[in-house]
């Protein structure tokens, strides 16, 4: 594991690789290389890895939460549900197992099933940050915001380095008003992950509500360098210039998120923005 936490993926791979002819029938090191294969992508690998260790040890809990974890990022919801509800089957104390399902029921919208399973993970591993994160995130779905700032308070806790947690109790912050709170959250997420373009988007919607036009556009440009083909990017970018008085850019700017909305087939914001644009012309 050490190689793959380090990043060291074609070690890692040998190594397993290497456990598995010493000891061919040990669920663990599948479920290990299969986690290695999703990571990088091998996703019919990786299937086979976790059905694999499954076969050998049908108790592993821990090869069933990968699997189903593996099926939710693949949207097959119903799989996904099913390899949780295995866990708890198995062992009802695993928090896994009720995180899991509770994640499927939040995106089916079935936010008191979602809670209750929340609240047992949570019960089960006080410590456990995702859980507290999505405990929050229904939270926040339902404006309980004080609620919602505990959870992200938690996870944070719990992972100092939890990207997606800053940016949530950052956007939270800023619907309670205290967006000096919502600045550092967002620039904390920036530090950990310069490379996603999500906190350079919110953080300039802050700008724009506080009328920070220049530190707006610095924002909207870094989230374009890291993602070109970013239509919301454009649509704010024709706002902040519509606002500014600078038509001709508000224009070039509304024209290329309408590109991009149209490209995406997303009818509704390729509207929006088409409707501004008639307005400019």
């Amino acid at each position: 594991m050490l190689y793959f936490e380090r990043g060291d993926f074609d070690l890692a791979e040998k190594d397993y690789n290497k456990a598995m002819e010493l000891a061919p029938n040990v669920s663990h090191t599948y479920n290990n290389r299969g986690l290695l294969y999703e990571k990088q992508e091998r996703l019919d690998l990786a299937k086979k890895d976790f059905d694999k260790a499954i076969e050998l040890n049908p108790k592993d809990v821990d090869a069933y939460n990968s699997r189903g974890n593996f099926y939710k990022e693949l949207n097959e919801l119903a799989k996904a549900f099913a390899d949780y509800e295995k866990i708890i089957q198995i062992n009802p104390l695993s928090p896994n197992g009720y995180f899991g399902r509770g994640f499927i029921y939040y995106l089916q919208n079935q936010f008191a099933l979602a809670l209750k399973d929340y609240n047992r993970a949570i019960a089960l591993n006080p410590k456990l940050p995702q859980a507290y994160f999505s405990r929050g995130n229904l939270y926040k779905e339902q404006n309980k915001l004080v609620l919602a700032l505990n959870d992200y308070n938690s996870a944070i806790q719990f992972n100092p380095n939890f990207f997606d947690a800053y940016n949530n109790r950052a956007i939270v912050y800023d619907k309670q008003n205290q967006s000096s709170l919502a600045l550092t959250d967002y620039e904390k997420a920036i530090q950990i992950n310069p490379h996603s373009f999500i906190p350079y988007i919110n953080r300039a919607i802050l700008h724009i509500e506080q009328n920070n036009y220049e530190l707006a556009l610095n924002d909207l440009n870094n989230a374009i360098a890291i993602a070109p083909n970013l239509g919301a990017a454009y649509k704010l970018k024709g706002a902040v210039f519509w606002n500014i008085n600078e038509t001709d850019k508000a224009i070039q700017n509304f024209e290329k998120a309408v590109e991009i909305f149209k490209k995406e087939g997303n009818t509704s914001e390729y509207e929006k923005v088409n409707q501004a644009l008639n307005q400019l012309r």
